[in-house]
């Protein structure tokens, strides 16, 4: 848990209204239950930098850290450029791949020409 200078509570809250308090005011950093026991109520809300902030063991007390939403759309944007790259080299490959056809048709058809007569042996032909 964080230091506990800078905090607010109320006995009363649920954990979704302590949540809406924090989500209201810009100067929350975190919000929590305040009791524990019997699945929870009331809500603390720290104000300011998190500092001291320690693991109680034995206690399974739960603190709700907010985030900026930059910070949680890392994982969005990571996930759009793999898709953007893998896309591209599928294009690329795909590309490759049918450049490769393309050349490969082209030459089997010259050998087609020459070895069927093609228009230079007719051409001799008829002289």
């Amino acid at each position: 848990m964080p230091d506990s200078q800078f905090t607010w509570f109320n006995e009363s809250f649920t954990l979704e209204e302590c949540e809406a308090e924090c989500l209201r005011n810009c100067s929350c950093m975190a919000y929590s239950n305040l009791d524990i026991r019997r699945g929870g109520s009331g809500c603390l809300l720290w104000f300011g930098d998190l500092v001291d902030i320690r693991q109680l063991t034995g206690e399974e007390q739960m603190i709700y850290i907010r985030m900026a939403a930059s910070e949680l759309d890392s994982k969005r944007k990571k996930r759009k450029t793999l898709i953007a790259v893998l896309t591209s080299l599928a294009g690329i490959i795909l590309l490759g791949l049918s450049l490769i056809l393309f050349i490969w048709k082209r030459k089997k058809n010259h050998q087609n020409l020459r070895n069927e007569g093609g228009p230079e042996e007719s051409h001799k032909e008829e002289a």
